[in-house]
């Protein structure tokens, strides 16, 4: 059989060649005709595992595949196959008792369970609020987790779990429903194995620390204390902040560089000056409030960083701020970003904004393309209600109609000789697709590529 150097020394090996090929539905039905397929499939099928809309049926009916009749030998060779199992419990959950059964052979038998995701919807968040304790400890219980995915509504499962885990993760991703926690100081076990968190954050103050963290995502109130997040992730290489909350306009920046290996920082405008980040960045991702642009701060951080690809978050504007600022079009030359590769912009036009100018944008866009040798640009257009002012203004109806992004994508790329690859999207409605890349190849003319599709 070409492309498989493998010696079929007898019908065994043929299905294992077929099952490592197969689909998943397909091999679920061959383990259904015969005690021989299914046995020897189970490794195929077991090893990553997501159990959606999880209820007392199907949570017993894998109980029966993981723990066959002919006992715990059996049982254990078809568990050492699962790495990666995702329970979405809904609506009606599965008894509190099937639940703990499952947790208990997984803690005897699944050695090589590595990742686990449990998201508990908010209906049978509520059944099971009176288990917490026992089903918290049951999670908690098993020992060689290194990837913990947890989407619940319960505070206090969060606690539960986080606070006995025997496990010594290497990532965390906490997706709270409801009221959050703060998981730093429940994660002593993991605190030199630990490189990547993502969660919501109330709060942070003097913590443990966490010297292999690497990659941050957080969602705070508000930007926490720079001090003492320092001290809790002095390496960190990758840090993303969503603040939800404005910051004091009159704050500092910080005094010293934070982070010296952050090489990645997805966030505000202020959170980025407050942190104070002094080195290049490879890539640097800034939400700038259309209304609320600073662009002395802008030209703060982007002369301290450097960076080498740069994505702004613009939005919602009210008059076009930004792309009518004349020091804003300035920031955009090769003096301040001698390292910059790729730029995108994802502009979102706010309900109010009469005054547009589709060629004015255009221009702009040119001239920053020109001062800048880039080589990849990405322009994500969100006009969705600008389409709504077109009832009353024919004018901008007319503007929006016309505007093509293939035509912009052309434009651009003859205005950058370095600029190998331009993409534009632009969002009117979604009845309307508008969207296009040019690309030119390293020598001869422009390749035309136009996308149409619905998104």
């Amino acid at each position: 059989m070409p492309g498989y150097p493998i010696a079929l020394r007898n019908t065994v090996d043929v299905w294992h060649l077929i099952l490592s090929v197969v689909h998943h539905k397909t091999t679920l039905a061959l383990v259904k005709t015969c005690h021989i397929l299914n046995q020897q499939a189970s490794p195929y099928l077991l090893r990553d595992v997501v159990l959606q809309g999880l209820g007392p049926r199907k949570l017993s009916s894998f109980l029966q595949f993981i723990g066959p009749r002919n006992g715990e030998e059996e049982s254990a060779y078809r568990l050492r196959s699962l790495r990666d199992l995702s329970l979405e419990i809904a609506h009606a959950p599965p008894r509190i008792d099937a639940l703990l059964a499952l947790f208990t052979r997984l803690q005897r038998q699944a050695i090589n369970l590595t990742r686990l995701r449990v998201s508990v919807d908010d209906m049978a968040a509520t059944l099971l609020n009176p288990e917490v304790a026992r089903l918290g400890a049951a999670i908690a219980s098993l020992q060689h987790i290194r990837d913990l995915d947890l989407e619940l509504l319960l505070p206090m499962l969060f606690y539960e779990i986080l606070h006995a885990t025997r496990s010594r993760l290497v990532s965390l991703k906490l997706t709270p429903h409801g009221q959050a926690i703060n998981p730093i100081p429940l994660l002593l076990n993991s605190r030199d194995t630990l490189e990547k968190l993502d969660t919501h954050l109330p709060w942070i103050d003097a913590s443990p620390c966490y010297p292999r963290m690497r990659d941050l995502t957080i969602v705070c109130p508000f930007m926490p204390r720079i001090p003492h997040l320092v001290a809790t992730f002095p390496n960190l290489e990758a840090l993303r902040i969503s603040s939800r909350s404005e910051d004091d306009a009159e704050t500092s920046m910080w005094h010293e560089d934070p982070f010296p290996l952050l090489r990645l920082f997805h966030g505000n405008l202020d959170d980025l000056y407050m942190l104070g980040v002094r080195h290049r960045l490879d890539r640097l991702k800034i939400h700038i409030r259309g209304s609320d642009l600073d662009v002395s701060r802008l030209f703060a951080v982007l002369s301290q960083t450097s960076p080498s690809h740069l994505s702004l978050e613009i939005g919602p504007l009210v008059s076009g701020e930004c792309f009518e600022d004349p020091e804003f079009v300035s920031l955009f030359s090769q003096s301040l970003l001698p390292n910059l590769v790729s730029l995108a912009f994802d502009v979102t036009w706010g309900p109010d904004d009469w005054n547009v100018e589709t060629d004015d944008i255009d221009e702009v866009l040119e001239t920053i393309v020109s001062s800048v040798p880039i080589e990849t640009l990405e322009l994500m257009f969100h006009c969705e209600d600008l389409r709504l002012l077109c009832e009353n203004d024919s004018f901008l109806g007319d503007q929006l109609d016309f505007w093509e992004a293939d035509e912009l994508a052309e434009r651009l790329l003859d205005c950058q000789p370095s600029l190998t690859t331009a993409s534009v999207e632009i969002v009117v409605d979604l009845y309307t697709p508008n969207q296009a890349t040019r690309r030119r190849p390293s020598s001869g003319p422009l390749v035309y590529e136009t996308l149409w599709q619905y998104w």
